[in-house]
């Protein structure tokens, strides 16, 4: 038996700098899915709510699953000189990268 909880969608503000985002709801919520990491043009804004939302799962020891098209190295370049050793290092914490091979099924 699955038992599935769905949750409001909370959505990175990408193109309105000064929106706001609750961040409890995203620390709170029982899984937080990240998808899709670093597919989207990293703005400084985005990159400082990426690090605190990460940040508050590794605080809070709420489950996390993140998605990216990314090797952990590129990512982190993706990521930049600032932000990405500090992230990738944040999310090695919280768990382990798991490659996952297949057919591109966007084609």
């Amino acid at each position: 038996e699955v038992l599935a909880v769905l949750q409001p969608t909370v959505t990175i503000p990408r193109h309105d700098e000064d929106a706001v985002l609750d961040l409890a709801d995203c620390c709170a919520t029982p899984v937080l899915l990240l998808d899709d990491v670093g597919a989207e043009k990293m703005t400084e804004r985005a990159l400082e709510v990426l690090q605190k939302i990460v940040d508050g799962r590794l605080r809070d020891g709420g489950p996390m699953i993140a998605t990216t098209n990314y090797r952990p190295e590129d990512l982190q370049v993706v990521l930049g000189s600032h932000y990405g050793p500090r992230l990738l290092g944040r999310l090695r914490e919280l768990g382990s990268f798991v490659p996952v091979g297949g057919k591109d099924m966007r084609r």
